[in-house]
């Protein structure tokens, strides 16, 4: 790439897209800036103008809708797929909808209700 500029009319950056129903709270854009070195700086979401060199680069991510629905709800086997698929972490799966997946990747039910049942209480 050669020597440009850019400008940027984002959105979503200061509020998250909320959940419903006991559903959480979607995630925040952003807009990052990184220079040749590697170094990122956050940019606000609305710029008329700002040069960029080559070598640099921006990073956007757009908001994430909110969830629907209580988390700890969520049928374990539907948790279960959403990590083998790729869309959620093991952790994920453990801190926000309180699966307990094994090292085999096969979900812990006794553990899994112990783990919802501290969190509900």
């Amino acid at each position: 790439l050669e020597d440009s500029f850019i400008s940027i009319e984002g959105d979503g950056h200061k509020y998250a897209p909320w959940g419903f129903d006991g559903g959480a709270e979607g995630n925040t854009a952003s807009l990052d800036y990184v220079d040749s070195s590697g170094t990122r700086n956050s940019l606000p979401s609305m710029m008329p103008s700002r040069a960029v060199k080559a070598g640099e680069s921006l990073k956007l991510t757009g908001t994430c809708g909110g969830g629907y629905g209580d988390p700890l709800t969520r049928p374990e086997t539907d948790v279960l797929e959403d990590v083998l698929d790729g869309y959620i972490s093991l952790e994920t799966a453990m801190n926000d909808y309180g699966v307990i997946i094994t090292p085999g990747l096969e979900v812990d039910s006794a553990a899994t209700a112990d783990r919802r049942g501290a969190t509900i209480k």
